[in-house]
């Protein structure tokens, strides 16, 4: 069953994650190029802005449905019950807060000091509620674990907004047309998702007032965490934007778009673990949770761990060759925050078990005392050293939010992590990299690069891989391969 997570439903997420990354970070080539740190700067902020505002309009609702749908999905009539009150409410939390948004507007851009925001706030005030009906129509595929419907519309949104951006800064729009690309790509994704999920469910309105009393009931617990989390993830870029310039949120922004690329992989195997341990839970299979969330964690912090060292090593070249030499400030940050990210992400691949054991208060509760050393570590930091401030907050904050939930891993589903393989992973991690900024400026990067980069791979297969682990590496390697093959055989 797990194997069979991994290859399959896991696989479909990925590709599709990875396509949406790609297309967000293309935007960031495109903006950063063309127009510059200053306006890219802004269309963080109106981004930053307008993904808090989608949590608070989607008030949980989404997550519940992916829960009910994944226990009812054997239960036609409870399945169209919940979900067409899901779709109700969506739309209508995200037109009070879009209203809402959009009045305020001004208010926003005059705190933040950038009066250019709120033309473009006011925009993704109208996008607001597509995208609230969206993710809950999201949420019936994922509770269905229907990855392939679920991983097109995410592909296909991704187009449509790359598509849309191109378009419009084509005809001259600016920064404005990529911000109205927010707009019409989530109308776009409607339709789609309308046309989709037709096969899955029936629109029904019953017991309206009893199910919406229990979805946001759940719901609100997964807010309340969420909000938080939310919070604590762009704290960094909304008090770069109070305390610094909008060319100052641009230049991080860089550093975040290359952080955020590593929750991808998680991001994927999150998004199956969840449904499943919802249903391992309901058997009572707690040790299969067990197998599930160690593997997850283990096999996620090698990959990341990988990825993370060489974006570290090449950072320069890189920013070179995307954006303009002004972005070379981003490197520190960019340093610092894949850092902290490579073990957030490994960890974050689970995250999703608290809400799958019907738990969803604990992550708020993890999140309170993360998200108070963060703010405090950022107002003090910011003002001193910048952006660089900024990405030892939240690099800080993401550690201590791993440590946390590794403990509450252990004292509620009495999961056993192995800390000794863990710390001999994080040790060889950080001496590489150490190691790497000590020589760089005495040793050909390149060369160096290539050394510490075959003894951290030769390290994790020799010393800290098993041989089961690599079999099953081989495994889901082979099947994959398979897949695709006969897949284009047919």
């Amino acid at each position: 069953m797990i194997k069979k997570i991994f290859i399959f439903d896991t696989s479909w997420v990925f590709i599709s994650q990875v396509i949406t990354i790609a297309a967000g970070f293309l935007i960031s080539v495109i903006l950063g190029k063309f127009f510059g740190a200053a306006t890219f700067g802004l269309f963080t902020m109106t981004l930053t802005i307008y993904t808090v505002a989608s949590l608070v309009g989607e008030i949980g609702v989404p997550t519940a449905i992916v829960k009910y749908v994944a226990e009812f999905k054997e239960d036609k009539d409870k399945l169209n019950i919940f979900v067409s009150c899901g779709v109700i409410n969506s739309a209508v939390f995200g037109a009070i807060v879009g209203s809402i948004l959009f009045v305020f507007s001004g208010v926003l851009a005059s705190i933040f000091n950038m009066s250019e925001l709120t033309e473009l706030i006011r925009i993704i005030a109208f996008a607001l509620p597509f995208l609230v009906v969206n993710d809950t129509l999201l949420g019936l595929l994922n509770g269905l674990r229907e990855m392939k419907a679920y991983s097109f519309r995410n592909i296909i949104r991704a187009i449509l907004l790359i598509g849309f951006v191109i378009l419009f800064i084509y005809f001259g729009l600016g920064i404005k047309g990529a911000v109205l690309a927010l707009l019409f790509s989530e109308i776009g994704t409607l339709f789609l998702l309308i046309f989709i999920s037709r096969n899955y469910f029936n629109f029904i309105i019953q017991d309206y007032v009893k199910t919406t009393k229990e979805i946001v009931k759940f719901g609100s617990q997964l807010f309340l965490a969420n909000a938080i989390y939310m919070v604590n993830i762009y704290t960094d870029t909304l008090l770069v934007g109070y305390f610094l310039t909008d060319k100052d949120v641009g230049i991080y922004a860089i550093a975040i778009a290359f952080s955020k690329s590593f929750l991808v992989i998680p991001g994927a195997i999150s998004t199956v673990v969840y449904p499943v341990i919802s249903e391992y839970n309901n058997k009572g299979q707690y040790k299969a949770i067990e197998v599930l969330i160690n593997k997850s964690i283990k096999y996620s912090l090698v990959i990341l761990s990988t990825l993370g060292i060489l974006i570290i090593f090449f950072s320069e070249d890189i920013i070179l060759l995307l954006f303009k030499p002004e972005f070379l400030l981003a490197i520190t940050p960019l340093t610092i925050l894949i850092s902290g990210m490579i073990f957030f992400g490994a960890v974050s691949s689970v995250g999703t078990a608290f809400s799958g054991i019907g738990r969803p208060d604990l992550n708020f509760k993890l999140n309170i005392p993360v998200l108070f050393v963060n703010l405090g570590i950022d107002v003090v930091l910011i003002p001193i050293f910048g952006i660089t401030g900024a990405a030892i907050g939240t690099a800080i904050s993401l550690l201590l939010l791993t440590i946390l939930s590794i403990i509450a891993f252990k004292r509620l589903l009495n999961v056993k992590i192995d800390i000794l393989w863990h710390t001999k992973i994080t040790a060889t991690i950080v001496l590489v990299i150490v190691t790497f900024f000590v020589f760089k400026n005495d040793v050909n990067s390149y060369l160096l690069s290539g050394i510490l980069f075959g003894i951290y791979i030769m390290t994790v297969i020799k010393f800290l891989f098993t041989k089961k682990d690599i079999e099953y590496f081989r495994g889901v390697i082979k099947e994959v391969f398979q897949k695709i093959f006969l897949k284009y055989k047919r």
